[in-house]
């Protein structure tokens, strides 16, 4: 079972502190319902994530906190609360992702193995509005990219320097660009990869975008291991633009 995180315990101390039931809760928020204050309370849905700057809002009415209230015994400090507050339109503010996603190490697009920080204390913020739906927020991580066995003349792809976000635990699906653990002797390579992951005749097969890139057969290979299932892509806008 699943350990409920420290913000969803503070959420569901602060309701029982004010001897209010989660029906009662909802009801005095309006914009939620029972079902969301359940979910909230048991860390499956995110007060400032996934609820929005009304709901949420609308959720601490309710509980009677403050903003700063909030934070302080949350431990949830992200910039959507200041939206909270009204704020004079002269003094704009810059936008910042709310997410934060450890940055570990970097992997290989081509024949190098993966490279893990000591000490990944590097965090890579993020939109969660930019990743697919169903994404487990909790299983992310983040990889810089070196090589270039990710990108063809025909297709950008994954160019070195890019960020991958990729999610523990997601099954593959073919088409799929996917971080795998590989210990092939055939290629005198063990390491980390990015490939796509596809189909052969002879079973699974990790492809490169670039034709010259290398590629993996999962009957010629000891290991083939997925540590994830990459859900997005980061870089930087120039090197978009083809020669």
């Amino acid at each position: 079972m699943s350990r409920i995180p420290d913000w969803a315990m503070a959420l569901r101390e602060r309701r029982q502190g004010l001897d209010k039931s989660q029906a009662e809760v909802a009801r005095e928020a309006a914009l939620l319902n029972q079902t969301e204050v359940s979910r909230l309370e048991r860390g499956l849905l995110h007060p400032t994530l996934d609820l929005g700057a009304a709901k949420l809002k609308a959720l601490l009415k309710a509980l009677e906190w403050s903003w700063g209230e909030f934070v302080h015994a949350t431990g949830l400090e992200l910039d959507l609360g200041e939206a909270l507050e009204p704020r004079s339109l002269s003094t704009p503010q810059p936008y910042i992702p709310a997410l934060e996603i450890p940055l570990l190490g970097t992997v290989s697009a081509g024949m190098r193995a993966i490279e893990l920080y000591e000490n990944p204390a590097h965090r890579v913020r993020v939109d969660g509005a930019f990743l697919p739906k169903g994404t487990r927020l909790d299983r992310l991580f983040a990889l810089r990219v070196e090589g270039d066995s990710m990108v063809s003349e025909e297709i950008t792809g994954i160019p070195p320097g890019a960020l991958v976000i990729a999610e523990r635990g997601r099954r593959p699906e073919l088409g799929d660009v996917v971080v795998v653990w590989v210990r092939c002797l055939a290629s005198n390579y063990e390491g980390g990869v990015l490939k796509v992951w596809s189909d052969g005749e002879d079973g699974q097969v990790l492809k490169s975008w670039n034709p010259r890139g290398p590629v993996f057969r999962l009957l010629e290979c000891e290991e083939m291991r997925v540590q994830g299932v990459v859900r997005l892509v980061l870089t930087t806008p120039k090197v978009l633009r083809r020669k």
